[in-house]
């Protein structure tokens, strides 16, 4: 069983007081208004693909997408960040799209500082569920921030994670038996480490059960995670790895999804820092794990792919030769699954959408490059409804110039029209 970081009442009344000071501020100052003239019904079948940018107001100059679903209306939720120019603060960014990319709604939740939405989830009431991290509400320097909307994107409860470091809500996904299971990381700076955290949290945003692994000098991160056929969960990120106090490891969990127990645990290493950042489950019950791979001695970062058998044991290993970073896995009907990143991401002018797509076996089908001459970045993928992809990131090669939150939808062999 793990334990908690135990924090002091002090700080638990001041979120508590927090939370119900901010809600009636974040769902009414911090709201769009609907775009009346937005076709709200699908009329036509949608097109195979398209490039949509977002830039919504003059005064943002960075807007990213970080996480895409398609709804059963075959429209699109996403969630991420938008920044002002002037403060140079981010806020919670909710964007409701039609099938063809175009808006019906935007909503942002935020403050003075940062707040960023790393994950959307769609709730049971067909409203939406947030997990991201706020500077603005919580414990210095950020907490973990989770918000429930309703089908609308008006806040309905918030609640916050953490103590006195950076922690961070990564991943959100609905579980089967009601919930959401959240997974992030704690930083406790009291003892120079960071902790990765799993939580099951019922309807209303409280803890069912904490898994939440501790010890002097960790440095554990949970990045993404999923539930199994048998209602477990399987979260993904990175640990020390134990031969070389130097290097990080895969950390792949198995977690009982009644009481938060660990039923297996692997570390996947190699000679060089490994981290995993999402994962899928394959339809021979295995998973598909999308990493990064930093070489040691430089800056160097590859996007690193993983397959394994329903035990967590390695497959397949894939590495992409030049520098790139991944950003999002699915599984695919075939058996195979479609990853997401970008090119050089030590580069702060220039890099490209990566769109790659696996066999079964974890072998390299086709890779596609998507980009122009300034920063174009995929942070989420999805799999459409047609059989194509959905995928969600920042542009500066099109739209208005600065970073917009792109929208671009392929066929199934990654094929699309500007």
């Amino acid at each position: 069983m793990s334990r908690n970081i135990m924090w002091s009442k002090r700080h638990n009344i001041f979120k508590h007081v927090c939370a119900a000071a901010v809600l009636v501020l974040l769902t009414t100052s911090c709201e769009s208004p609907l775009d009346p003239d937005t076709p709200r019904i699908r009329i036509t079948e949608p097109t195979p693909y398209f490039l949509r940018t977002f830039n919504f107001s003059l005064t943002m100059d960075r807007e990213v997408g970080q996480d895409v679903l398609q709804l059963d209306d075959g429209g699109y939720i996403i969630t991420g960040s938008v920044t002002t120019a002037d403060t140079k603060s981010a806020d919670v960014m909710l964007l409701r799209t039609d099938a063809e990319g175009h808006k019906m709604w935007l909503k942002t939740y935020g403050g003075v500082k940062s707040d960023i939405g790393y994950s959307v989830a769609q709730a049971s009431d067909g409203g939406f569920v947030i997990a991201g991290q706020t500077e603005t509400f919580g414990e210095a320097p950020a907490d973990m921030w989770i918000i429930k909307t309703d089908a609308n994107g008006t806040m309905e409860w918030l609640e916050l994670r953490g103590g006195v470091g950076r922690d961070i809500a990564q991943d959100i996904i609905p579980s089967s038996s009601g919930g959401y299971l959240v997974t992030g990381w704690i930083d406790d700076i009291n003892h120079g480490a960071n902790y990765l955290y799993a939580s099951l949290i019922d309807e209303r945003g409280k803890d069912v059960w904490v898994f939440q692994p501790t010890g002097m000098n960790r440095n554990d991160r949970g990045l993404a995670a999923l539930e199994t056929a048998e209602e477990d969960f399987v979260v993904v990120g990175s640990t020390p790895d134990t031969a070389d106090a130097g290097l990080s490891d895969i950390w792949l969990i198995n977690i009982d999804g009644g009481d938060g127990s660990v039923n297996w645990s692997r570390m996947i290493g190699a000679p060089d820092n490994l981290e995993g950042v999402d994962i899928a489950q394959t339809m021979d019950g295995g998973f598909a794990i999308a990493a990064n791979k930093s070489t040691v001695g430089s800056n160097n970062k590859n996007i690193y792919v993983v397959k394994t058998d329903s035990a967590g044991n390695v497959l397949s290993r894939t590495v992409l030769s030049e520098p790139s970073v991944s950003r999002s896995i699915k599984s695919c009907s075939d058996g195979g699954f479609v990853l997401c990143g970008y090119t050089n991401p030590l580069v702060q002018t220039s890099s490209d959408i990566l769109l790659l797509r696996f066999a079964a076996d974890g072998s390299l089908l086709w890779k596609k490059k998507i980009g122009g001459e300034h920063i174009d970045q995929a942070h989420g993928v999805e799999v459409t409804l047609e059989g194509g992809y959905i995928l969600t990131g920042t542009t500066q090669s099109y739209g208005s110039g600065t970073e917009d939150v792109l929208l671009l939808k392929t066929d199934e062999n990654g094929n699309y029209k500007e």
